[in-house]
């Protein structure tokens, strides 16, 4: 695992080895060097609450361009390149390792859409299985996640204020108006089938945001001194979301879709709102937030408050089961 930094070379890290002295406040991006990632990161620099962000990327060669251009717009601020593969939970496990003894205090889970490869391609089929056993869209979104995110509370590697973002979608509950996925009972086994595939068919990006949102509830419960959220940044140019639609969806509303998306600019600051404001100011851990309209600043709306299926305990608790049955 690499950890390289935009005022000094790429150089490779052991576990054992500190990479990083202990900031005023660090944040952690995944997906960070284009689109949504990118723009948090430099909304996050621009907040003026960070002196380090690491951003957590597939290719190591993208993510030292990105924080290079970063560095250069805010020179105040460090940032490093962290790789990790999220299709890959060992990958995501030793980038745990090469943080060395740090405190993160924010961590943007950002991350997912549809499968790409290291140039941002569409490369799999969202239903196919990886080595691991989950499906793609399940691995991109929200196992490789969990595994850093569990990762780093079992090292101790989260501080004691930090707060969690899991990026969420309105996929996860409706679709255009379209109803969202549903399972059709509350326990893991009904979970499991369509995290690994023998399950197929609807909206499977839709059921690996619910299956996210759920987990983050759960969790949220299991460690209550933590403030963890989903957070639906709307939808935005910079995502292939819409390549998991339905059909009907993809060939009948995706022009007047695309009418309704906004920037990348917009989504990232409901993520900023989040990590930034006075916890006061926000839902309680465990939300799935999501911001009204396309506002800037952002105003924050609770869909828990909507949308029944996101406190389902019983059914959190089975996407929880569910998930570390692959971890």
């Amino acid at each position: 695992t690499r950890l390289c930094s935009s005022h000094e070379p790429c150089r490779m890290a052991s576990p054992q080895e500190p990479l990083l002295s202990t900031p005023a406040k660090l944040a952690l991006v995944t997906g960070a060097n284009a689109g949504l990632g990118y723009a948090a990161c430099r909304q996050l620099a621009e907040s003026g609450q960070f002196q380090k962000i690491i951003l957590a990327c597939r290719s190591l060669e993208r993510g030292k361009d990105a924080a290079a251009a970063l560095a250069e717009a805010a020179p105040a601020v460090v940032f490093e390149v962290l790789h990790v593969n999220l299709y890959s939970s060992a990958s995501c496990r030793a980038a745990v390792d090469a943080l060395g003894a740090v405190k993160v205090d924010r961590l943007l889970l950002n991350a997912g859409g549809m499968p790409t490869d290291e140039n941002g391609q569409m490369s799999k089929d969202a239903e196919d299985v990886t080595p691991e056993g989950v499906t793609y869209i399940f691995a991109a979104n929200v196992l490789g996640h969990a595994v850093m995110l569990e990762a780093l509370i079992a090292a101790g590697k989260l501080s004691e204020e930090a707060r969690v973002i899991l990026a969420g979608s309105g996929a996860a509950h409706t679709f255009a108006g379209i109803p969202g996925p549903h399972f059709e009972s509350n326990d893991a086994d009904c979970v499991a089938r369509r995290i690994d595939g023998r399950d197929k068919g609807g909206n499977s990006y839709g059921f690996a945001k619910l299956i996210g949102a759920l987990y983050i509830g759960a969790l949220a419960r299991h460690h209550p001194a933590l403030y963890l959220v989903t957070v639906d940044p709307g939808p935005t140019h910079s995502t292939k979301a819409m390549n998991a639609a339905p059909l009907f969806v993809r060939c009948c509303l995706a022009p007047l879709l695309k009418c309704m998306m906004h920037s990348p600019d917009i989504g990232a600051d409901r993520y900023v709102a989040v990590l930034c404001r006075p916890q006061a100011e926000l839902p309680p851990s465990g939300s799935f937030i999501t911001g009204k309209s396309s506002s800037m600043p952002a105003v924050l709306v609770d869909q828990n408050l909507q949308h029944p299926v996101f406190t389902n305990e019983q059914l959190q608790n089975a996407a929880l089961e569910a998930a570390h049955r692959f971890m």
